[in-house]
């Protein structure tokens, strides 16, 4: 096992933001420490994984105008740094005047659009309101235990109450782990997504129509999607670990 300040060095490292005496005290670390070569090697596979998983509209809409106003906004701010894996792992939000008038049009998309309206009287604001508003209607979907060797988790689904269904991941893995759930975009929309512990390496990452959970170590994340049909919709569940699949399945969330 090799240190968080190790972590951090070799992470730097691979997103090129080191000097050339630290680029020097990285490069001989990987060669005479087996564990930061595993780890560089884990790194460099997960940031492919990434730039392949980037989110690409494939039509304009909503969606992707506000993505474009939101990335203007970050063009326009001064960078100390680049935005490599680093800051995948690391981030530094930053909430100002144009991301509350963003976040204002998608509200308002959200309460006029017939699809993933809330019915009238509900109220659906926050993952820790909808874990005790809920649980009295909620239905259960599916759950499934996993146990490999460094892996062990619990995934759970619940149907809520206005076509919500709620996903929690409880997570113990030693090494870099990335458990997707993938879906049609027809019959799910991402609702919301939380990490419980705010760990520096767990994320939640979402896509067009994926949510991934990047975890290391032992942590618990909630996932709210919203069903957008009356029908039996599918959710792939695929655990990846090391640049291998280790489980996937395709799961039922039933009308």
């Amino acid at each position: 096992m090799i240190d968080k300040n190790t972590k951090e060095l070799i992470l730097r490292y691979i997103d090129g933001e080191l000097n050339d005496r630290d680029k020097d005290t990285a490069a001989e670390l990987l060669k005479t420490n087996d564990a930061a070569a595993k780890f560089y090697d884990d790194m460099k596979k997960l940031d492919q994984i990434l730039e392949e998983d980037k989110f690409q509209p494939e039509e304009v809409d909503l969606t992707d105008l506000i993505m474009s106003e939101i990335n203007q906004i970050e063009t326009d701010k001064p960078r100390n740094k680049t935005e490599g894996l680093w800051s995948r792992f690391f981030p530094e939000p930053r909430w100002n005047v144009a991301y509350a008038l963003i976040l204002g049009i998608i509200i308002g998309f959200l309460l006029f659009s017939p699809l993933i309206r809330p019915d009238v009287g509900s109220s659906v604001t926050d993952l820790d309101e909808i874990g005790t508003m809920y649980d009295i209607d909620a239905k259960p979907a599916f759950k499934v235990p996993l146990a490999f060797d460094g892996i062990n988790a619990e995934i759970t689904a619940h149907l809520l109450s206005d076509d919500f269904v709620r996903i929690i991941v409880e997570m113990t893995s030693e090494e870099v782990t990335r458990t997707r759930f993938s879906f049609n975009k027809s019959d799910f929309n991402v609702w919301t997504y939380k990490v419980i512990e705010q760990q520096f390496d767990c994320r939640i990452l979402s896509g067009y129509n994926t949510v991934d959970v990047v975890n290391i170590g032992k942590n618990s994340y909630i996932i709210l999607l919203k069903k957008l049909n009356h029908l039996d919709n599918e959710i792939k569940v695929e655990v990846f670990s090391e640049d291998r699949t280790v489980y996937q399945d395709i799961l039922t969330i039933h009308k």
